[in-house]
C-alpha cells in the first residue's frame, strides 16, 4: 500500500466554520412565497424531515447558503456533511467559507465524510435528548497533499461514486416494482371480488371513530402504564398487523383529568389529519391502547367482516384521493364510513387473506433484500472514502 506524507491543518485554520440561526419565533414559518426562503435544519440534510419550512428572508440574522457550499451538522444529528442545498441554515448547522486556496472545495467536501474526522466528532459529541458535537472543531485535522493529488482523488471518487449511484438507482427501481407486485395483486383480488359479492358501506359494517387530544404535560406521562398511540408510532412501522412498539403510556392522573380515547387490540388505525395522511401508514393494533385525535380507528363487526379484510383493503387505498392538499390536510370520518368495500363470506374472506399473508411475507422479505444491498452499497462509498484519503485509489 502506497503511503503519501501529507501535511495536515487544523480545519479551523483553512476555512470559516458559520453558524446558522433560529428565528427566535413559529411565526417566521408559512407557506412558500417571495418572501420566504427555505430554512433548512439538520433533519433536512440528514433526510429524516419530510416536510419543509420557509422563512422570512427578511429577517436580519439569516446564515443564507447556496447549492454549491460544504454544511456540516454540529446539532442535533452531529457529523452529516452535505452540499446541493439553498435557502438559510439553522444554528444546528454551520456553512463552510472562505477556503483557503490550498484545498479544493470538493476534497474537503469528501474528506469530511470520512471515518478520521466523524470519529473524531463523534468523540466530543455530549448531551443526551439532544447532541452537540461542537468541542470538536478544534481537533478536527485535514490531510494537504498537492492540488494535482487532491484533484486526482476528487476525480476517482466521483469516478465510482458514479457507478455506485447507478446501481442504487437499478436497486430503487427494482424495489418499486417489488412493492407494486403485491399492489397489483391487491387490486386484482378487490376488483375481482366486488363483481362477484358486491359492495357494502364501511361504516354499516364497522365502527368508526377518532381519537382525542394528547394530554400536556410531563405530570400525565410520569411511570405510565397505558399505551397511547400517536401518529409517530404508525409512521415508524408504515403498514404493520401488530403495532406494539408505542413509544409513550400515560398514567392514571391522564385518565382521571382527560377524556381519553380507548381502542382494543386489533383496532384498526390510520392517520386523519396532517401531512401524515399521505404516507398512507395502517396499523392493526397488537395491545389495548388510547390513541390521539389525529388517528382514526375502525372496529369491524366480526360477524360480517375480517379485520385483516379491512386492512388489506385499506392497504391499496391512497387516503389521499379523499382529501384537498391544504396547509392542513383532513379526512371527516362520515366519508370514511360511506367508503363502499368488497364483502364476499366470511370464509372467502379468510381464503383471501391467507393468500395475501404468504404473498406479501415473500414481499417483504424480497424488499428487505433489496434494502441491505442499498445499504451495501452505501458502505462501499464509506470504504472507497477512506482508502482514497490512504492514497489507495490513485496511482
Amino acid at each position: 500500500m502506497r503511503k503519501f506524507p501529507w501535511p495536515t491543518k487544523k480545519l479551523e485554520d483553512i476555512c470559516e466554520l458559520i453558524r446558522g440561526s433560529e428565528p427566535g419565533s413559529e411565526s417566521y414559518f408559512n407557506e412558500v412565497n417571495e418572501e420566504r426562503i427555505r430554512f433548512i435544519r439538520v433533519g433536512d440534510i440528514s433526510g429524516k424531515v419530510d416536510q419543509p419550512k420557509f422563512i422570512d428572508k427578511k429577517l436580519s440574522n439569516l446564515v443564507v447558503v447556496n447549492p454549491d457550499e460544504i454544511l456540516i451538522s454540529f446539532d442535533g444529528t452531529p457529523g452529516i456533511v452535505a452540499k446541493g442545498w439553498s435557502g438559510a441554515i439553522a444554528s444546528g448547522i454551520r456553512v463552510i467559507r472562505n477556503i483557503k486556496p490550498e484545498i479544493l472545495r470538493e476534497f474537503l467536501f469528501y474528506y469530511l465524510q470520512t471515518s478520521q474526522p466523524q470519529e473524531v466528532i463523534k468523540f466530543y459529541t455530549t448531551g443526551v435528548t439532544i447532541l452537540h458535537a461542537s468541542r470538536a472543531i478544534p481537533y478536527i485535522k485535514i490531510p494537504l497533499p498537492p492540488l494535482k493529488i487532491q484533484q486526482k482523488i476528487v476525480e476517482r471518487i466521483e469516478e465510482l461514486f458514479e457507478k455506485i449511484d447507478k446501481a442504487k438507482e437499478l436497486r430503487q427501481k427494482a424495489q418499486e416494482e417489488t412493492e407494486q407486485i403485491f399492489q397489483s395483486a391487491l387490486q386484482e383480488i378487490f376488483s375481482k371480488v366486488e363483481n362477484k359479492w358486491g359492495l357494502e358501506k364501511l361504516g354499516k359494517i364497522s365502527n368508526i371513530f377518532a381519537g382525542s387530544s394528547a394530554p400536556q404535560g410531563q405530570k400525565y406521562f410520569e411511570n405510565g402504564k397505558y399505551p397511547f398511540v400517536r401518529v409517530q408510532d404508525l409512521g415508524r412501522c408504515g403498514k404493520t398487523k401488530n403495532l406494539i412498539k408505542i413509544k409513550d403510556k400515560v398514567n392514571n392522573l391522564a385518565l382521571k383529568d382527560h377524556h381519553l380515547v380507548f381502542a382494543k387490540k386489533g383496532t384498526i388505525l390510520f392517520p386523519k389529519s396532517g401531512a401524515a395522511i399521505f404516507t398512507n401508514s395502517r396499523a392493526i393494533l397488537g395491545v389495548d391502547a388510547y390513541i390521539v385525535g389525529h388517528l382514526a380507528a375502525i372496529v369491524p363487526h366480526k360477524s360480517t367482516i375480517m379485520t385483516d379484510w379491512i386492512f388489506y383493503w385499506l392497504y391499496q387505498f391512497d387516503m389521499a384521493e379523499l382529501t384537498k392538499t391544504t396547509s392542513l390536510p383532513s379526512l371527516n370520518l362520515s366519508l370514511i364510513k360511506n367508503l363502499e368495500i368488497p364483502l364476499p363470506p366470511l370464509s372467502e374472506q379468510k381464503k383471501i387473506v391467507d393468500y395475501l399473508d404468504d404473498l406479501r411475507e415473500k414481499v417483504e422479505k424480497l424488499k428487505q433484500l433489496q434494502q441491505k444491498q442499498l445499504e451495501e452499497l452505501n458502505e462501499l462509498k464509506n470504504s472507497i472514502l477512506d482508502k482514497a484519503f490512504r492514497g489507495e485509489l490513485i496511482k
